[in-house]
């Protein structure tokens, strides 16, 4: 059996950049929603709340939007 890391919720957004607050992804569960976006899936196991690492990098690769320097810097170093 392959062990999965498992992150609390207070993990899974120091992992995710610390975009959203605690109350955001609480509520996200209820909702579906992080940020606009369909919520990472989670798991609870009894009464604590966890997500999987792969699932937390999947959502980020899914949603996440890559962006590029386009600032120009002429003459800086002519």
């Amino acid at each position: 059996m392959q062990h999965r890391p498992r992150l609390s919720p207070k993990e899974t957004r120091e992992y995710c950049g610390n975009i959203f607050s605690d109350f955001t992804l609480r509520r996200s569960r209820s909702t579906g929603l992080l940020l606009g976006l369909p919520a990472p899936e989670y798991l609870r196991i009894g009464n604590r709340v966890c997500y999987e690492r792969e699932t937390l990098d999947l959502w980020i690769d899914t949603y996440a939007v890559r962006q590029q320097n386009t600032s120009q810097s002429e003459g800086v170093l002519s």
